[in-house]
């Protein structure tokens, strides 16, 4: 039963059966197989013989068109197949907890920092005036790296509800084009009916 192998990504087979995610398996082409491995973002190894990537993580441009069902505006569910050179770049909706540990990693990353240019000025400065005059600037930066730390955090924040925003465009497009199909469909059938 199929799961995907990209790192953070939840899909798998039973899971999904039912709706329109499909399951690729790794290029056979060394180059290509290379960046679908670094796509995934995964520290540990796997065998990509029997792994699958799943297509919430391919482009609508990353899947072969078919001449007939673009003149419908049709897109198939089941048959759709990847171009040669297509590559899993769309981004996951990254969990709670995962977006928490990217924010405490930032904020200890520029608290780290903060600390090591705070020692090394206080290195630097011998005399006690300076050091009274440099706790004001410190005071001064620290507050100043303090609002830069939650700026940095709201702004991670928004990117992964972009992402987010993004990922359920791509749904909802997905779902307009059933939904168009599915209209013509009944579009044809109901002249059939009425003879």
């Amino acid at each position: 039963m199929p799961g995907c192998a990209v790192y953070g990504c939840k899909s798998y087979s039973r899971k999904t059966k039912g709706t329109d995610i499909r399951y690729y398996e790794f290029p056979k082409q060394g180059d290509i197989c290379a960046k679908w491995i670094a796509a995934c973002r995964r520290k540990d190894k796997f065998n990509t013989k029997n792994a699958y990537v799943c297509s919430l993580h391919f482009n609508e441009t990353s899947f072969q068109t078919n001449l007939k069902h673009e003149l419908l505006n049709y897109t198939p569910k089941n048959n759709r197949n990847l171009k040669e050179d297509a590559n899993p770049y769309l981004s996951l909706i990254i969990s709670k907890r995962l977006r928490k540990r990217k924010i405490q990693d930032e904020v200890t990353n520029i608290l780290s920092c903060k600390r090591s240019t705070i020692d090394f000025q206080e290195h630097q400065d011998n005399n006690a005036f300076d050091n009274v005059s440099n706790l004001g600037n410190q005071t001064f930066l620290s507050l100043k790296e303090d609002e830069i730390t939650s700026l940095k955090s709201q702004l991670l924040e928004m990117e992964l509800k972009i992402a987010d925003l993004q990922k359920q465009n791509q749904l909802l497009m997905t779902e307009r084009n059933e939904a168009i199909a599915k209209l013509k469909d009944m579009e044809n059938t109901i002249p059939e009916k009425i003879t």
